[in-house]
C-alpha cells in the first residue's frame, strides 16, 4: 500500500444516495457528506497526524466529494481508489478476523487528495525518486570538489573597462560543490549509484563494481568513453544494520579521443562520438523474450527516418483501427521499416503529430486512446517501455502535425495541450554509460546545442552595453586599443593580446549600434549594427565551449522516471524541450556499408591496396559490434560471405586466393578485438565462408577485389509479423 505504517482506514460502502460508514461500535448510514466528514473528524481514535484512507466500496468516479472533503477538515493527506473498486475480504485466523482490501478494475490504484482540487489520480505515475542528503563522504584533501555542475552565465564588468563606461559581458564558471556542503543527493535502489540532486553535474558516484560492469559494456559496445573511479573521494550511507554500504567513488568520464576532451556539442554528435565515432543506425524494440530491430538514418538535423511512420501507426492503436494485441517488437520494426528514405527532414513522411501527440496526453483521468497507446508501448519497448542497456541510448523524436497549410510543424505539443506551447527541439540524444549494481537506474552521458540559449545571452550582453551613451562607448573603445597596443609593444602573451583586441573590436561595434540608435536610423540598420556586435561578444567573453559542457543524468524504473516517459510531469503547466514525444531505444555502428562499398581492394600485382587495412578494421569493428551485441541477447553470431572477382577474365584460383587472405586478415583483427574488450567468444565461432562469384553484386567494374555481405540474424518473429535487419 503506498500510504504510512500507522494510517487511519476507513471502511465505508455506497449505496443509492447514502454511505454506509462501517465501525466497530456499529454501522452508520449517512445521507450527508458533512455528517460523514464530522464523525470521522471528531473520531477519537483517529491519530491527529495520520494518513486517512477512504476505503468506500460502491463509490462512484468523484467519490461524492469526500476526498477533498476530509482534507479540508482535516488537513491530512487522504487515500482514495481511482480506475477501479475496492473490494473487502473478510478471513478468520484462529480467533482473529482479519480484513483485506483489494483493489479492481481497468486501471486501479490509490489516489492521494493533498489539496482541494481532489485526488492525485496520476500520482502512482509521477516521478518517485529517492532523495537524501543522509550520507558521509571519506575524501583526503579539504579542497576536494564533490561535484562540478554546469555554469550558469553572468553579467559582469569587465576590469579592461573603466568606471564611468564599463565593458559588460557574459561569463561562465562550472559550478563547485565542495566535499562538506552535503547537497541532496539522488540515489538508487541498492544504494549502489547516486548523482547530484540540485543541478547537471560532471560527476557521479559508484560502486567498483558497478563501474568495472560499465566499463565492460562500453568497451563491448565499442563506446568512445570510460568511466574512470576515484577512491580519493567516495560516499557511504547506513544500512539498516547501522552497518556503512560499500563506498561510491566518485566517478568521471575518460574520453578516448584524439584530444581526450569531449569535441562534439550538439546531442546528436555527441551521442556518435561517445558512441564510437560511428552513426546513429537502429532502434530496438525489446521485451522480455523478444527482440527486433529497425534501420534508420539520422542524417538530417531533426528528424530521424521511420519515426513517423510508427508514430502514426500508433495513433491507428489509439483511435481502434489496430488492435493492441497485435502490437509487439517486429510490429514495431516493420512500421519503421515502411519508411525507405535516405535521410529524413525532405517530405515524405506522414503528420501523425495531433493525432499521436494527444493519445499520450494526460489531459483526462479516463482515456482508452492513452490507454491503448501504453499497452503497445509496453509490448513493443518504446516510451515507457523503453530501457536502454549501457552502452545503447535514447532517442527522444519530436513527432510533427500539419499546420493550416498541411506542413510540418512542432509548434504544439498536442501531448501536453494545457502548457505554454514554444519552439521545440527535432530530437535529442543520450546515451547510457553506468547502471547501478541491480540494474534498476542508470546514468546517461549527454550534452545539447545551446544556440537560442546563447543568443539570448549575447543579446543581453550588447543591450546592457547600449545602455551606456555612445561618449561613454567611444571612450571605452579608446581605452581598449590603447590597452591592446600596449600589450602588443611588451610582447605580451598571444592569448591576452588576442582577447584585448577582441574587446576593442566590440567596442567598436557597441559605438556604431548606439549611434544608429541615437541618429534613428532604420530598422534594419539598428538590427544590423546589434547582431554585428552579438557576433562579436563570445570572442570576447570568458565562456565555456559548448562541447565541454556535458552532464550526467539519471533515470530509473521507478513510476516515471524514465528516459522521457510521457508520465513525468503529466500534469503540470511546464513546456516540453520535445513535442508529441516518441522514445526509443538506440544503436550506433549496426548497419553495414552501403553496397558500393562493400568490396576490399587488391593491386593487380595480388597484393592489398593501400586502402584495405582500413576497410578490414571498420569491417572487423562492425563485426565484433554486432556480435557482441547478439550474444547479449541470445542471437546468432553474424556470419560474412566474401567473394573474390579479378577484375578481367575470371580467374577462380586468384579469386578464391584473395578471399582466402582476405578471411585470414579479418579472423585476425576479430580476435584482437575480442581480446581487447575482453570478450567471452572467440574469432573462431564468426562463420567467415566463401564463395564463388563471377557478376559484382553492385554491378561496377572495378580491379580486382574482395566483396562481402553480412548476415545479422535478427529476423526474429513474433505475433505472425517478421521484422528483417540486413
Amino acid at each position: 500500500m503506498p500510504w504510512a505504517e500507522g494510517s487511519y482506514v476507513v471502511l465505508a460502502r455506497a449505496g443509492n444516495g447514502h454511505i454506509t460508514l462501517e465501525t466497530p461500535g456499529g454501522n452508520f448510514r449517512l445521507k450527508h457528506v458533512e455528517d460523514f466528514v464530522d464523525l470521522l473528524v471528531n473520531d477519537p481514535n483517529r491519530p491527529p497526524d495520520a494518513d486517512i484512507v477512504l476505503a468506500v466500496r460502491g463509490s462512484p468516479p468523484d467519490g461524492f466529494g469526500l476526498p477533498e472533503a476530509v482534507f479540508a477538515a482535516t488537513g491530512n493527506r487522504v487515500w482514495s481508489p481511482s480506475g477501479g473498486d475496492v473490494d473487502l475480504t473478510r478471513v478468520m485466523r484462529g480467533k482473529v478476523k482479519l480484513e483485506r482490501l483489494r483493489l479492481s478494475g481497468r486501471d486501479p490504484h490509490w489516489a492521494p487528495t493533498t489539496s482541494t482540487a481532489g485526488p492525485d489520480h496520476f500520482a502512482h505515475l509521477r516521478p518517485q525518486r529517492l532523495t537524501t542528503n543522509e550520507y558521509s563522504v571519506r575524501f583526503t584533501d579539504d579542497e576536494a570538489v564533490l561535484f562540478h555542475r554546469l555554469p550558469a552565465t553572468q553579467l559582469t564588468a569587465d576590469p579592461a573597462g573603466s568606471a564611468a563606461a564599463p565593458l559588460y559581458l557574459p561569463t561562465q564558471e562550472l559550478g563547485v560543490v565542495p566535499v562538506r556542503d552535503f547537497p541532496a543527493i539522488h540515489v538508487s535502489q541498492d544504494h549502489t549509484l547516486a548523482i547530484d540532486a540540485d543541478g547537471l553535474s560532471q560527476h557521479a558516484y559508484a560502486t567498483e563494481q558497478a563501474v568495472d560492469q560499465a566499463n565492460a559494456k562500453l568497451a563491448a559496445a565499442g563506446s568512445s568513453v570510460r568511466l574512470t573511479a576515484d577512491p580519493e573521494i567516495s560516499l557511504t550511507f547506513t544500512r539498516g544494520d547501522t552497518l556503512p554500504t560499500p563506498p561510491l567513488l566518485q566517478v568521471t568520464p575518460r574520453f578516448l579521443t584524439r584530444s581526450e576532451r569531449s569535441e562534439e556539442e550538439t546531442c546528436r554528435d555527441f551521442a556518435q562520438m561517445v558512441s564510437g565515432q560511428l552513426r546513429a543506425s537502429h532502434v530496438v524494440f525489446r521485451v522480455p523474450g523478444r527482440v527486433s530491430t529497425g534501420r534508420i538514418s539520422a542524417l538530417d538535423t531533426a528528424e530521424v527516418t521511420g519515426t513517423h511512420h510508427l508514430a502514426e501507426s500508433l495513433a491507428e492503436v489509439a483511435d481502434g483501427l489496430t488492435d493492441p494485441a497485435v502490437t509487439g517488437p517486429s510490429w514495431a520494426a516493420a512500421q519503421i521499416a515502411r519508411d525507405n528514405r535516405g535521410v529524413g527532414g525532405q517530405g515524405g513522411a506522414p503528420l501523425p503529430g495531433r493525432e499521436y501527440g494527444s493519445a499520450l496526453s494526460y489531459e483526462y483521468v479516463d482515456d482508452p486512446r492513452r490507454d491503448a497507446v501504453t499497452r503497445a508501448a509496453r509490448q513493443t519497448g518504446i516510451n515507457e517501455g523503453a530501457w536502454a542497456e549501457v552502452g545503447e541510448g535514447y532517442l527522444v523524436q519530436s513527432i510533427s502535425a500539419a499546420d493550416d497549410e498541411g506542413k510540418p510543424t512542432l509548434a504544439v505539443n498536442y501531448a501536453k495541450p494545457t502548457a505554454s506551447n514554444r519552439s521545440h527541439f527535432g530530437y535529442h540524444f543520450a546515451t547510457v554509460v553506468l547502471a547501478s549494481e541491480d540494474g534498476q537506474s542508470q546514468l546517461t552521458l549527454e550534452n545539447h546545442a545551446r544556440v537560442s540559449r546563447n543568443k539570448a545571452e549575447m543579446n543581453a550582453a550588447v543591450e546592457e552595453n547600449l545602455r551606456s551613451s555612445a561618449a561613454q562607448l567611444r571612450e571605452l573603445a579608446a581605452r581598449l586599443h590603447e590597452r591592446a597596443r600596449f600589450a602588443e609593444q611588451v610582447g605580451a602573451d598571444s592569448a591576452r593580446q588576442d582577447a584585448l583586441k577582441s574587446r576593442a573590436r566590440l567596442a567598436d561595434l557597441l559605438v556604431t549600434a548606439r549611434e544608429a540608435r541615437d541618429r534613428g536610423a532604420s530598422e534594419e540598420e539598428q538590427n544590423r549594427t546589434f547582431q554585428q556586435a552579438a557576433r562579436a561578444v563570445p570572442q570576447a567573453a570568458s565562456m565555456i565551449d559548448g562541447k565541454h559542457q556535458w552532464y550526467f543524468r539519471s533515470y530509473s524504473r521507478r513510476p516515471g522516471s524514465r528516459c522521457t516517459s510521457p508520465t513525468r510531469n503529466c500534469s503540470d503547466d511546464h513546456a516540453s524541450a520535445e513535442a508529441n514525444p516518441l522514445t526509443l531505444v538506440v544503436l550506433h555502428g549496426h548497419a553495414v556499408s552501403a553496397p558500393e562499398h562493400r568490396f576490399i581492394p587488391f593491386e593487380e600485382s595480388g597484393a592489398l591496396a593501400d586502402s584495405a587495412g582500413y576497410k578490414l578494421d571498420h569491417l572487423a569493428e562492425h563485426i565484433v559490434r554486432t556480435g557482441l551485441w547478439n550474444l547479449a541477447h541470445g542471437l546468432r553470431l553474424p556470419s560474412v560471405r566474401l567473394a573474390g572477382h579479378g577484375g578481367g577474365a575470371t580467374d577462380l584460383d586468384r579469386d578464391l586466393t584473395m578471399a582466402d587472405r582476405i578471411r585470414d586478415e579479418l579472423r585476425s583483427r576479430i580476435a584482437t578485438l575480442l581480446h581487447d574488450r575482453r570478450a567471452t567468444t572467440t574469432a573462431d565461432a564468426f562463420t567467415i565462408s566463401i564463395a564463388a562469384a563471377v557478376h559484382r553484386a553492385d554491378h561496377q567494374t572495378r580491379g580486382p577485389e574482395v566483396t562481402f555481405e553480412v548476415d545479422h540474424w535478427r529476423n526474429l518473429q513474433d505475433d505472425d509479423l517478421a521484422s528483417e535487419d540486413r
